[in-house]
C-alpha cells in the first residue's frame, strides 16, 4: 500500500483534469459570445424592420396603404434575421397619430427634377 504522503505527491491525471476544466470554461465563453452576436443581429433587424415599415407608411401616406401592406413590408424585412415571422407570438401593429379629428393630408414630396 502506498503511504498517504505518496498518494498526495502522485500527480498522474492532474493535467487531464485541469485541461477539462479550462476547456469547459473556454467553450462556455465562446458559446456566450456567439449568443450575444445572435442577439445583436436580431435586435438590429427588428429595429430596422420597424424603420422600414414606418418609411413605407410615410412614403405612401396614411390613406393609401392598408395596414396589411405595412405589415407585409415589415415581415419581408424581418426575414433577414433567423426568426420565424409566422410565429403566434409575433404581433405587428400599425397606428397613425391622432390628428384631433381633422383630416390632414400628407403633402406630396416635391420633385427636385421638375424645378
Amino acid at each position: 500500500m502506498l503511504s498517504l504522503l505518496q498518494r498526495i505527491k502522485d500527480t498522474r491525471g492532474q493535467s487531464a483534469v485541469e485541461f477539462s476544466l479550462a476547456a469547459f470554461l473556454l467553450v462556455m465563453l465562446l458559446l456566450g459570445v456567439v449568443e450575444v452576436g445572435r442577439m445583436v443581429l436580431v435586435y438590429t433587424t427588428v429595429a430596422n424592420a420597424a424603420r422600414a415599415g414606418m418609411r413605407y407608411a410615410i412614403v405612401h401616406g396614411s390613406d393609401s396603404p392598408p395596414t396589411t401592406s405595412v405589415q407585409t413590408e415589415v415581415k419581408n424585412f424581418l426575414s433577414a434575421a433567423p426568426m420565424n415571422t409566422a410565429a403566434t407570438g409575433l404581433s405587428i401593429s400599425v397606428t397613425y397619430p391622432d390628428t384631433g379629428g381633422i383630416a390632414r393630408p400628407i403633402p406630396p414630396i416635391p420633385d427636385a427634377m421638375s424645378r
